[in-house]
């Protein structure tokens, strides 16, 4: 394993499915690209069931998987590479990608592409993900995060902390911390941001809908913002975003 990561308090690795190992063997000796490692984890109080609320997947990938993996990122749009995507999720449809963009974390630079995804019946959850690329020197890391959009404010921030305290260089990577920016000409969304812990400078990586729902709330007076709720495992500050919140809002999704 190429790869190490400073582990935010509270999360679980999740032990390996034995179906799960034997299935990629068995698709390793037909000759189908596998990752060389992979990895589910839970960020605090997130559990492993059918309607999981959060959680981080992370793959270890050959330079070969790894330019598979990046076709299959550039083309989203495609129905066959959707579909494929959808089911290997385990949602109903995946949709709403965002331009690809490039990030640099503590890790090094990427490329990334936010999504929306419908969850499976009978609830039908709304679901917002991140999915990731970044190219190592003898290996590429690929990162996907997928949250409830209804409760990201409560998940989402430690699984940014996570990706921003990964190292796919060696040694030890420093733990990372994430802010939310709150823009008083967008009170409907919140950009979150990792902070690079080597040099303190901000990345933005996720935009999310800000609202009651969300249990995150933005006010504005002549003078000052003001941000109602809490967003756990993230810090506030007022700013300008860069992003713009794609991700599809519940409240208002009555037709899907």
């Amino acid at each position: 394993m190429n790869f190490t990561a400073a582990l935010p308090p509270g999360f679980v690795v999740v032990p390996p499915n034995p179906m799960m190992q034997y299935s990629a063997m068995m698709a390793r000796m037909r000759g189908i690209p596998q990752p060389l490692s992979m990895f589910l984890l839970l960020p605090p109080g997130s559990q492993l069931s059918q309607f999981t609320p959060a959680l981080v997947a992370i793959e270890e990938l050959d330079p070969g998987t790894a330019q598979l993996a990046m076709m299959g990122i550039q083309n989203l749009e495609s129905p066959d590479v959707a579909w494929g995507l959808a089911q290997s999720l385990q949602v109903q449809s995946v949709f709403n990608f965002t331009a690809m963009r490039q990030l640099t974390l503590q890790m090094g630079t990427g490329w990334c592409r936010e999504f929306d995804a419908v969850g499976m019946p009978p609830f039908h959850v709304a679901i917002h993900a991140l999915v990731m690329l970044v190219p190592g020197p003898q290996s590429s890391v690929k990162v996907m995060v997928m949250v409830h959009t209804q409760r990201w404010s409560e998940f989402l921030a430690p699984c940014l902390q996570l990706i921003g305290g990964m190292s796919i260089t060696g040694g030890n990577p420093q733990p990372a911390s994430v802010v939310a920016i709150a823009d008083p000409r967008h009170p409907d969304q919140v950009q979150l941001n990792i902070i690079n812990p080597r040099t303190e400078q901000q990345m933005p990586v996720m935009s999310v809908p800000a609202g009651a729902i969300y249990n995150v709330t933005i006010h504005m007076d002549d003078h000052s913002v003001h941000v109602n709720g809490s967003i756990q495992g993230a810090g506030i500050a007022v700013g300008e975003h860069s992003l713009a919140s794609t991700a599809v809002r519940p409240e208002k999704e009555t037709d899907r």
